[in-house]
């Protein structure tokens, strides 16, 4: 209705994997507001089909804004990877979702639910509940075409004129860096 300043947020869990056109990015999200790209899935398709980057980087969780597993993140290009939505509601001013991406990680975790509140017009609230068999490092990724400002406990990202401005928390602390 607004096109200048509406939120656009795009989340998929998928019951077909990563195998054809698919990618290793069950649970992953991308936002928009007023149509600029403030989270992003990263990696060009194009000219670099088959090639490394589009192989090994565009087609991987860690191109995407999802969540490694000790550095690790899910495997690509199987049809068993694959993720579902576990529940979905819409009301007037809100939408709600809730993905299961645990068999994406191939027994890495024994489970990586998400949780989406959309609280319209532009209030996004993410919970992510991990449980690993043993002690692991999970690693929060969110991609931006732009250089993101980092600080404590917060990401934000800024495109031409629009703004996306993340809070984290995590009951078992974390540490934030920006790489290239």
């Amino acid at each position: 209705a607004d096109v200048d300043n509406d939120t656009f947020f795009l989340f998929k869990s998928s019951p077909y994997g990563s195998v054809s056109h698919s990618h290793a990015d069950q649970n992953c999200f991308a936002i928009m507001k007023g149509g600029k790209a403030l989270a992003i899935p990263s990696g060009y398709y194009g000219p670099s089909y088959g090639m490394a980057h589009h192989g090994e980087w565009t087609r991987a969780t860690k191109a995407n804004n999802g969540v490694l597993v000790n550095g690790d993140g899910q495997v690509i290009r199987s049809a068993k990877a694959n993720g579902h939505i576990v529940d979905f509601e819409e009301r007037k001013g809100m939408s709600y979702v809730c993905g299961d991406a645990t068999a994406a990680y191939m027994g890495k975790l024994e489970r990586f639910e998400r949780h989406v509140l959309f609280l319209r017009p532009g209030l996004i609230l993410m919970l992510d509940d991990l449980v690993a068999s043993e002690v692991a490092r999970f690693q929060w990724m969110l991609h931006a075409f732009e250089d993101m400002e980092v600080g404590d406990g917060q990401v934000i990202s800024r495109r031409e004129g629009k703004r996306l401005d993340v809070r984290l928390a995590s009951s078992e602390g974390m540490a934030l860096r920006q790489t290239d």
